[in-house]
C-alpha cells in the first residue's frame, strides 16, 4: 500500500475542534474532510473513500450520532481505521465505540503527540491490510498458474517435438518450413509466457477492455 491516500475525515459538531484540528492536521501534510456531524460525514465518505484513509469522529453529536456513524461506515468498508475523540469522562462510550469496530481512541484535550503516533499507526495497519490481501490474492493465481503450467506443458512440449522432427523432415522445402518455424516460434512464446507466470511476485494488473483487467506479467515488481 502506498501513501496516494492522504485525507483523513475529521467529524466533531464543535466548531472550535474542527477549525484547531483540522489546520494541525493539515501542518502534517495531510488533506482533511470537516464534517459536523455523522450524517453529514457518511455522504463525504461515500463520496472520497479512495481518498480517505483514516477517520477522527466525536460520538456525541446532535445529528447522526458517532455509534451510528460507525456502524454505517462499517457497513461498507470493514478495515479504515476509526479513531475515537472522548472526554476520560465518557470512556465507557469509547469502549463500546472499539466494540462496534472502532480502531482506537483519542481523549480530550487532545495530546498532538498521540495524534502522530495514532496516524502512523493506521498507515501501519493499513499497509498490513493491503498485504495480507495480496498474498491471499497472489496465492490464488499461483494456484492457477500451477495447474495451467501442468495442462498446457505437456502437450506444448509433444507439439514442440514433433515440429522438430518435421523440421529435420522437411529441411529442404522452403514453404513447409516456414509455416513449421512459424509453429515452434509461437510455441515459444506459450513457453516463455507460462514461465513468466511462475515468476510473479506481486500482482500487477493493466486495463484491458470494458473495465477488465489483466496481469501484467512484464512489469511485476516485488512489494517493498
Amino acid at each position: 500500500m502506498n501513501r496516494k491516500r492522504n485525507s483523513i475525515l475529521l467529524v466533531d459538531d464543535e466548531i472550535s475542534i474542527r477549525i484547531t484540528f483540522g489546520d494541525y492536521l493539515r501542518t502534517l501534510g495531510y488533506n482533511v474532510y470537516l464534517a459536523e456531524n455523522g450524517k453529514i460525514a457518511l455522504e463525504l465518505f461515500k463520496n472520497n473513500m479512495e481518498n480517505i484513509f483514516l477517520i477522527i469522529t466525536d460520538l456525541k453529536m446532535d445529528e447522526g450520532h458517532g455509534m451510528w456513524f460507525i456502524k454505517s461506515i462499517r457497513k461498507i468498508n470493514s478495515e479504515i481505521p476509526i479513531v475515537i475523540l472522548t472526554a476520560f469522562a465518557s470512556m465507557d462510550n469509547a469502549l463500546d465505540g472499539l466494540r462496534n469496530g472502532a480502531f482506537d481512541y483519542l481523549t480530550k484535550p487532545i495530546n498532538l503527540q498521540e495524534v502522530e503516533i495514532l496516524i502512523e499507526k493506521a498507515y501501519k495497519f493499513l499497509k498490513l491490510k493491503y498485504e495480507e490481501r495480496e498474498n491471499i490474492e497472489l496465492k490464488g493465481i499461483m494456484e492457477t498458474v500451477v495447474t495451467t503450467n501442468h495442462q498446457i506443458n505437456q502437450p506444448l512440449t509433444v507439439i514442440m517435438c514433433n515440429t522438430e522432427l518435421l523440421m529435420e523432415r522437411f529441411a529442404n522445402y522452403k514453404d513447409e518450413m516456414k509455416y513449421l518455424m512459424t509453429i515452434m516460434d509461437e510455441s515459444k512464446k506459450i513457453r516463455d509466457i507460462l514461465l513468466k507466470l511462475t515468476e510473479i511476485e506481486k500482482v500487477n494488473r493493466t486495463e484491458y477492455i470494458n473495465g477488465i483487467t489483466m496481469l501484467n506479467i512484464d512489469k511485476w515488481k516485488k512489494y517493498l
